[in-house]
C-alpha cells in the first residue's frame, strides 16, 4: 500500500504537538501533588492522584496510537529531488531552479541528492542531511540563500593563498585544491576547510559575476590533470569541473 509521505508527517507534527501539551499538564499536576503533600492536604492530594492517573493514560495512548510511518527512502531519489525542485519553484526561491543529474540547483545554491545504502542523504554545502520530508530541505534551502556571504573577504582570501603558491613571475594559474588547503591552514576565521564548503564557496562566486570588475574575481579554469576537481553550475544550467583559478597580474615594466 502506497503512504502518504506529507500527509504522515503533518499527522506525526499533530500528535507530537498533542504529546507535548499532555506532557506540560503532565508537570503542571505533579508540582500541585507535591505542594498539596507538603501542606498535608489529603482530599487534594487523592484527587490529583487521580487526575494524573487520568493524563498518563491519555498521554500513553497518544504515544500508542497507530500510524504508519515513513520507512526509507518515501520511493526514490528522483523522485524527492522532484518534489524538493517542485516546492522550491512554487516558492520562487530563485530565478534559476534546475536539475542536472543528482544535483538541484536553486541558483547560487546547489543540492546534491545522494544515495547510500538504500537512504537518501541530501547534501547543501559541508552539511548533510538524513530525511524524507522534502519540506525540511527546502527550508534549509532558504537559510542558506539567506546565510551572508562576503565576497570581498572570499575573493581576497583566494587571492592571498594564490600569491602565496605562485612559483614564479610566468605562472598564473594555481590548482584549487592547493589554494583550499593554505586557506584552510593561513586563514583565522576558517578551521578545517572542507571540499564540500569551498565548493559552495566557489559556486557563490557565479553570483557576483555581472560585477566581476567591482570584485575583481577571479578566472576559473577547467583542468583535467588537477588532483581535485570542483564541480560548479551558473545560472544558465551549464556546469564545469573546474581545477585551477588565476588573477589579473599587474604589468610589469
Amino acid at each position: 500500500m502506497d503512504i502518504d509521505f506529507e500527509s504522515t508527517w503533518r499527522e506525526i507534527d499533530v500528535l507530537a504537538a498533542e504529546i507535548e501539551q499532555l506532557y506540560k499538564a503532565l508537570l503542571r499536576d505533579i508540582l500541585k501533588l507535591k505542594a498539596a503533600a507538603s501542606e498535608g492536604a489529603t482530599q487534594k492530594c487523592a484527587e490529583l492522584i487521580t487526575k494524573l492517573q487520568n493524563d498518563i493514560n491519555l498521554l500513553t495512548s497518544k504515544v500508542n496510537s497507530p500510524m504508519e510511518f515513513p520507512d526509507g527512502d518515501p520511493k526514490s531519489r528522483a523522485t524527492f529531488q522532484a518534489r524538493v525542485e517542485e516546492l522550491c519553484k512554487a516558492k520562487q526561491l530563485s530565478t534559476h531552479i534546475f536539475s542536472s543529474g543528482h544535483y538541484l540547483v536553486v541558483f547560487p545554491i546547489v543540492v546534491n541528492f545522494d544515495e547510500i545504502n538504500n537512504e537518501v542523504v541530501t547534501k547543501i554545502g559541508a552539511n548533510r542531511f538524513r530525511t524524507t520530508r522534502p519540506e525540511f530541505i527546502v527550508r534549509k534551502v532558504v537559510e542558506s540563500l539567506a546565510a551572508p556571504f562576503e565576497i570581498s573577504q572570499f575573493t581576497k582570501s583566494l587571492k592571498t593563498a594564490w600569491q602565496l603558491l605562485l612559483k614564479n613571475e610566468r605562472q598564473s594559474e594555481v590548482s584549487l585544491e592547493d589554494i583550499r588547503k593554505v586557506i584552510s591552514v593561513t586563514s583565522e576565521s576558517i578551521s578545517g576547510y572542507s571540499q564540500d564548503q569551498f565548493t559552495a564557496d566557489l559556486q557563490r562566486l557565479f553570483e557576483f559575476e555581472s560585477n566581476d570588475a567591482r570584485y575583481q574575481l577571479p578566472r576559473l579554469a577547467p583542468v583535467a590533470a588537477a588532483s581535485r576537481q570542483y564541480l560548479l553550475f551558473s545560472r544558465n544550467g551549464s556546469s564545469t569541473n573546474y581545477g585551477a583559478l588565476s588573477f589579473n597580474q599587474p604589468e610589469t615594466k
